[in-house]
């Protein structure tokens, strides 16, 4: 019920070198980053768990294939969890487990039919539906701490009756009983982080970006 919102952008092509460098994906970075806001945050709060966080991070589907693609036309989406690597303090060995998670994933969705994707997913979002209907918060948990999504977004300048857009920050939707949503989407040449929590839980929620 009580929300807090903070956003801030940084240069695509400075996170797509870190990936050229280390053989990783732009979205690799991006969630590296992420975690490795997250494990200080923790640090700093005394509440970094020994185990790693785990995201659920949608991700496109290749609507090519047949067993995927819908009659309908659309937009093809699966759900990967990726373990977040918080558990350990090297950045880079953090960005490279976070690519073998994301790799795991994607080539475990890939070898599903869509029935599949569909049961996994409302498998993995029935603790955050049915809890509040049962009254269950806290006892039956979702196999994710938090949501991390990436949504590219127009690549050239726009302009509003001859005003410039300067920057598009997403504003998302944290569900029942999770504490913090990251979505990211790009704008002409720019990365806007948009961090939503809620203000009980999460603490100097401004913090997490810097």
């Amino acid at each position: 019920g009580s929300r807090r919102f903070a956003a801030q952008d940084w240069p695509i092509e400075r996170l797509r070198a870190v990936g050229q460098a280390t053989g990783t994906t732009l979205n690799d970075v991006v969630l590296a980053m992420c975690s490795g806001a997250l494990r200080s945050y923790l640090l700093e709060l005394d509440a970094l768990p020994d185990a790693s966080l785990v995201a659920m991070v949608p991700v496109g589907l290749n609507a090519k294939q047949s067993h995927i693609a819908s009659s309908a036309g659309g937009n093809a989406v699966g759900a990967v969890m990726v373990q977040l690597a918080t558990n350990h303090d090297d950045p880079a060995r953090r960005l490279d487990r976070i690519h073998l998670s994301m790799r795991d994933g994607k080539e475990a969705l890939s070898s599903m039919t869509q029935t599949q994707i569909l049961a996994m997913s409302a498998l993995g979002q029935a603790p955050m539906i049915l809890a509040p209907l049962l009254r269950m918060e806290g006892i039956v948990r979702p196999p994710y701490n938090l949501i991390i999504s990436n949504v590219p977004g127009p690549r050239t300048t726009h302009y509003w009756n001859g005003a410039r857009l300067t920057g598009t920050y997403p504003l998302s939707i944290p569900i029942n009983g999770m504490a913090l949503n990251i979505t990211c989407t790009s704008y002409d040449g720019q990365l806007g982080f948009g961090l939503t929590g809620c203000r009980r839980t999460v603490p100097h929620l401004q913090r997490l970006l810097g």
